[in-house]
């Protein structure tokens, strides 16, 4: 999904109009509770010192909080319905934050443990890790992939 703010460098977050980043995944989770939430996912194909989770994460905020002032805006409802809800934007909304990366062998998961940013008045950004460890060499059809962290420990089975 695209939006108008550019956020790949941290650092320099801009508005940039119709050019600029786009949430790589933006999707409904539902968790344990049976709640469901919108769910923006940063995705990266490497786990690296470049793209570290935390830097990652900064990433995935901007974009949750572009999302969350939609939401709350004026044409709030609309959007609300266009991401595949009925009824209206509600009173308390939670927007999950995620990143998605592999975790190579030795390295740590960086979870966020489940912390929620205040984005504007009931309305908040959750943080989560969403890892994947690939088990291709256990695997008979080469494509097994084992996923961990807060997003998978609170999504219904």
């Amino acid at each position: 999904m695209k939006t108008p703010i550019k956020a790949s460098n941290s650092k320099n977050l801009s508005y940039s109009k119709q050019n600029g980043g786009g949430i790589d995944i933006l999707s409904r989770v539902k968790h344990l509770d049976n709640s469901v939430r919108l769910c923006v996912m940063e995705l990266k194909d490497d786990y690296s010192n470049s793209e570290p989770p935390k830097k990652a994460i900064k990433q995935a905020i901007a974009y949750a909080t572009f999302l969350a002032q939609l939401l709350r805006s004026e044409s709030g409802n609309t959007w609300y319905k266009i991401f595949g809800f009925s009824g209206d934007v509600p009173k308390k909304l939670i927007i999950d934050t995620a990143i998605v990366m592999p975790l190579p062998q030795g390295k740590e998961m960086t979870d966020f443990g489940m912390e929620r940013l205040k984005v504007c008045e009931n309305t908040y950004i959750e943080l989560h890790g969403l890892y994947f460890i690939d088990n291709k060499e256990n695997s008979v059809n080469k494509n097994n992939y084992e996923f961990i962290g807060s997003l998978k420990d609170n999504m219904f089975p």
